[in-house]
């Protein structure tokens, strides 16, 4: 990973797949039940995985991508059931 400053913010730069992944029953106090990116830059896929039954006391039930605007993400062939956030 890289990262870069100029905003007084960190942005890390990632490329993350997840193929064929399961997560199910996860449960976690902030954000994103699976996964959580703050101050990306890059690419997030998600391609034939399954969220289920995340508890999320605050934002993104299975997923949370926040202040990343030049993140791409793309999800294809995935399943999200029962996932919930306080927040969205």
């Amino acid at each position: 990973m890289n990262s870069a400053t100029g905003t007084g913010r960190d942005v890390i730069f990632v490329d993350v797949m997840v193929y064929n992944c399961t997560f199910d029953g996860l449960k976690t106090a902030k954000r994103g039940g699976a996964i959580y990116a703050w101050y990306v830059d890059g690419y997030i896929i998600i391609d034939k995985s399954n969220f289920y039954n995340m508890d999320v006391s605050q934002w993104g039930g299975a997923v949370c991508v926040g202040y990343s605007p030049d993140v791409n993400v793309g999800i294809y062939d995935s399943k999200f059931e029962n996932n919930s956030a306080n927040n969205g």
